[in-house]
């Protein structure tokens, strides 16, 4: 027969130890649950950015070398502004025309910086920056000089595409 004293020693070896009631209560805190619900929208979040970065047009710089071939060749409607790198105000238009290019447009935005390209500067040379051209199937068919607002212009560049392509 055992006694009792052995009897209490085997009885606690057999039961779990007994935890502080304060570590119970941190149990499945770091579960799968929780990082779900942690990284989840983090995720989220990333692929949504990525996409959005995909999706936004980005603004070229056109130069010398390319612009006959990427403005004046292509069929698509480019709205190209012409700027001074030096000048505050050719500067702040560079802004509006990011936010034009920010819309998604259904013409394509780029630069021309004339103190750059000596060539367009010569062939443009009648063009006061800061100004915005549009060109299609390789014609000028619209221009903006000065200060502009980026909502009016994007109306206008619309409505100057729909007349083109409607025809005469």
């Amino acid at each position: 027969m055992k006694s009792e004293a052995t009897f209490v020693a085997e009885t606690r070896q057999d039961e779990a130890p007994r935890r502080n009631p304060s570590d119970r209560s941190q149990d499945g805190f770091f579960s799968a649950n929780i990082w779900l619900i942690v990284l989840l929208p983090l995720v989220a979040a990333f692929l949504l950015a990525w996409y959005n970065k995909k999706q936004k047009q980005t603004v070229r710089e056109y130069g010398d070398a390319d612009f006959d071939q990427d403005v004046l060749g292509n069929d698509d409607p480019v709205l190209v502004h012409f700027y001074r790198e030096w000048s505050i105000g050719d500067q702040c238009m560079v802004q509006q025309v990011e936010k034009m290019a920010s819309r998604r447009p259904p013409y394509r935005v780029g630069f021309v910086n004339v103190d750059r390209n000596e060539g367009l500067k010569e062939r443009y040379g009648h063009i006061e920056p800061p100004a915005l051209v549009l060109f299609l199937g390789g014609e000028r068919v619209f221009q903006c000089r000065g200060v502009f607002d980026e909502a009016d212009v994007h109306e206008e560049v619309l409505a100057v595409i729909a007349r083109q392509r409607r025809g005469p």
